[in-house]
């Protein structure tokens, strides 16, 4: 699965607060870290969730939040520059879909703190594998 994701197809408004947010997203995380290597990093979870995820709870908490701030961004924008956005993750929200089952406090819920989308109110259909 590949993410059709393209900067130019926002708007120029839409533009300037996607790059607001990639300049304070690099400013806390230490790395650069961009709209478009969130899209990546929220692709190849949902495919690592798809085949049986590899790794601790705590890493992969860390990976549903890179769709907090995507959610982040797209509440940012005007419905249509977020429109695109939702466009280039929507297979990866499809496989994390079909890949978990919800939560009700059988994992997640019931071992960590989440957060609020409804990314966070799902659990892996294959138990996480540990390194």
């Amino acid at each position: 699965m590949s993410h059709d994701f393209e900067r130019g197809r926002l708007s120029e408004a839409g533009q300037a607060i996607v790059r607001e947010h990639d300049t304070r997203w690099t400013r806390e995380a230490h790395f650069a870290l961009t709209l478009e290597w969130l899209i990546g990093e929220w692709d190849k979870f949902a495919r690592a969730v798809e085949a049986g995820y590899r790794g601790y709870g705590e890493e992969y908490l860390n990976d549903l939040t890179s769709r907090d701030l995507l959610h982040e961004v797209m509440r940012a924008l005007s419905s249509a520059d977020a429109a695109v956005i939702e466009q280039a993750i929507k297979g990866a929200d499809d496989t994390y879909l079909r890949a978990t089952l919800p939560d009700d406090g059988r994992w997640l819920s019931a071992n960590f703190r989440i957060g609020n989308g409804w990314w966070w109110r799902r659990s892996p259909q294959r138990p996480l594998v540990e390194p």
